[in-house]
Formats: C-alpha cells, sequence, structure tokens
C-alpha cells in the first residue's frame, strides 16, 4: 500500500475542524464525546432506536452478545449525554421504554456515514479483522 501525506488527503478546512475541537486534549468535551459514544455498544443502541421506542430486553435481545451490565451502563451514558431518554412507566412490574432525542437522531446519519464507508472499504479493512469463529 502506498504511503499517502495526510495533507493530501484532508481539506485544510477539516483539519481545522479537528484541531478546533481539541480531540487530543483528555479535558476537552470532543474528547470525552468521542471515548463515550463512539464505542461499540452505544453505536448500536443508538442503530436499534432509530428504529423507534424499544424496552431495554428488546434492545438486549436485538444487541446478541451485550451484557446486563454493559446495556445499563451504555444506556445510562446515553442518557446522561442527552441521546436517548429513557420513560418510566408506573405499572406493576415496572416497565421503562428508551427513545433517541432529537440530538440523537440527528447523530444516526454521520453514523450512518461510516457504516458506508467500512462498506466501501471491506475488501481492504477485512485483511486486518481476525477470522470469525464457527
Amino acid at each position: 500500500m502506498n504511503r499517502v501525506e495526510p495533507s493530501c488527503l484532508v481539506r485544510q478546512e477539516v483539519r481545522n475542524k479537528i484541531h478546533q475541537a481539541h480531540p487530543f486534549d483528555r479535558g476537552s468535551f470532543c474528547h470525552h464525546w468521542l471515548d463515550r459514544v463512539l464505542n461499540l455498544w452505544p453505536v448500536l443502541l443508538l442503530y436499534a432506536l432509530a428504529e423507534g421506542t424499544k424496552r431495554s430486553s428488546e434492545l438486549e435481545r436485538e444487541l446478541a452478545g451485550i451484557s446486563r451490565r454493559s446495556l445499563v451502563r451504555a444506556l445510562r451514558g446515553l442518557e446522561a449525554d442527552h441521546l436517548i431518554e429513557r420513560k418510566v412507566y408506573a405499572v406493576v412490574p415496572p416497565m421503562v421504554e428508551y427513545s433517541l432525542t432529537s440530538a440523537g437522531a440527528s447523530l444516526i446519519e454521520p453514523l450512518a456515514s461510516v457504516c458506508e464507508w467500512a462498506a466501501e472499504h471491506e475488501k481492504m479493512l477485512g485483511q486486518s479483522l481476525p477470522a470469525k469463529q464457527a
């Protein structure tokens, strides 16, 4: 693979936006957000909730492999970051539903772009993935 100088690949305007957001500064909001939200489970939860309001049991089934602890932690983080909202119904047994906020909904399209990028580069990227386990 040929190495290309990044300045040739990324417009100066985009590099300036990245620089202004201070993603490398551990105290910046950008750094916090990248660390907290752009992990696998939060992203998959946002995708799942893009289809509509769901209960935690539905989300747990849809995100095969997620532990209950990871699910709760990811939901709490997304709620704290105002990307999803939690609605508790006063019934027995208690019923809780999760849905996207307008901020969360506005994030779906950029996240979908990342998935599109991955699909376009799957052949190249797939070479670095471990073999699927049977």
